[in-house]
């Protein structure tokens, strides 16, 4: 029997679905500061990536050029706010589960001979692919079922725990988990020892409808830790304040690089902040308010974490937060704003001082609930170029690239924008 076909990509993203379009917008901004450029599969709900040239050659902050797949996987995985986890290598392969041949009297029963032949093929190319990083290594084997694997079906089940696809009174989904584990762990027990508690390696099977992934775990996305960190976990509490997973993914859609300052100008709290620190990024914040400037300094010292925080009205600067490689905010607005002003009168200090203080090719990246507000401000300060007394500020250097929605409820919609500095 001839070797399956296999497509072998650098890394795989498998997203969290919670809001596909702005995680996909997350993913690959990240994916271009490390040097790698991604194709979407909906059909999965993954992300693969493979090196390719970056768009902008010299990423804000820095970064190496290209970073290897597995550094670049791991960086990947620390990152990013709404994907579940990350692999590298990961071999990719055809299959026919749902043809003709499938066993009436369970896959593990030997019944289906059409179907163990063909996906013994595949799981001893993988297997055998996948040997060098087993070796010498406690392993398990983990099953998962992608979003195709039935329209309207669970998406991300783990399969194995609880089912998914029935067919008179059999889970399928489970049978079919269940064999592969087993007959992979089998393959792989030749060069290392399954460890079900305490792996040192986990190969990862992501199972489609026409399509089977299997790879290495390079890391998850800590979605524990995005929960205990939001706002009301936190010891200065205030009652708005931008989920942390959110916060990490303007923080990646601004494409800062591994070594960059993220200014946040209206930190509030500082769930931008601390998102930014613990990402290895020197976090610098202002507020208008000193209870926020020392508040968000406390909720950084609580997480371990040093934030450089001072009192600054963005409309009025005084004191200067020095050159920064990306401006991430989420501005006050509604009753909110009754301190600080109108919010297009905030967003035209935002953009005034990212005109004077963020590098050539920066970004900035503002969460607002009227998308047409931070255009306002941009023609707010374009009219006051004109005047005697206008800012050292040019409007005209900033390009909305992006815009991405995130529904808060039945009423609310905010708008993730994100405009480049020419």
């Amino acid at each position: 029997m001839s070797p399956p076909a296999c497509l072998e990509h650098d890394i795989l993203v498998f997203l969290s679905l919670e809001n596909e379009e702005l995680a996909l917008g997350e993913v690959s901004a990240v994916a271009q500061v490390l040097g790698h450029r991604g194709f979407f599969h909906p059909e999965t709900g993954i992300v693969l990536l493979s090196r390719g040239k970056r768009e902008r050659e010299d990423p804000p902050g820095g970064c190496e050029n290209p970073r290897p797949a597995a550094d670049a996987a791991s960086v990947l995985a620390s990152r990013l706010g709404l994907a579940r986890y990350v692999l590298s290598p990961v071999f990719c392969y055809s299959h026919a589960l749902f043809s003709d041949s499938v066993p009436s009297e369970g896959f593990a029963s030997g019944s289906g001979r059409t179907f163990g032949e063909g996906m013994e093929s595949i799981l001893s190319d993988a297997a055998e692919r996948l040997v060098p990083s087993i070796t010498g290594k406690r392993y398990r084997v983990t099953v998962q079922a992608a979003r195709s694997w039935k329209d309207g079906a669970s998406v991300g089940v783990s399969v194995g725990v609880s089912g998914g696809d029935r067919v008179g009174g059999r889970d399928i989904l489970g049978e079919v988990s269940g064999y592969i584990r087993s007959a992979l762990g089998e393959l792989l027990a030749r060069d290392g020892n399954v460890d079900l508690l305490r792996p040192e390696r986990e190969v990862v099977v992501l199972l489609g409808r026409e399509t089977m992934y299997i790879g290495l775990l390079t890391g998850t996305v800590d979605r524990r830790g995005l929960e205990d960190r939001k706002v009301e976990n936190r010891p200065f509490f205030s009652p708005i304040s931008i989920h942390p997973k959110y916060a990490r993914a303007m923080i990646n859609l601004s494409g800062v690089g591994e070594r960059g300052v993220v200014y946040d100008p209206l930190c509030g709290t500082g769930g931008i902040l601390i998102e930014a620190a613990l990402m290895g990024l020197e976090a610098v914040g202002s507020d208008i308010r000193e209870d926020m400037v020392v508040g968000a300094r406390e909720n950084g010292k609580h997480f371990g974490l040093e934030i450089r925080t001072f009192r600054r009205d963005i409309r009025s600067p005084s004191e200067e937060p020095g050159e920064y490689d990306a401006l991430v905010t989420d501005p006050p607005y509604g009753r909110s704003t009754r301190m600080s002003g109108t919010l297009e009168g905030i967003l035209r200090g935002v953009f005034a001082d990212a005109s004077e203080h963020l590098v050539p090719g920066g970004r900035v990246v503002v969460c607002v609930p009227d998308p047409e507000a931070p255009m306002r401000a941009l023609d707010m300060l374009r009219s006051l170029l004109s005047t005697p007394c206008s800012p050292p500020a040019d409007p005209h250097v900033f390009e909305m690239k992006e815009s991405y929605s995130i529904r808060v409820h039945g009423s609310l919609t905010r708008h993730v924008m994100v405009f480049e500095k020419k």
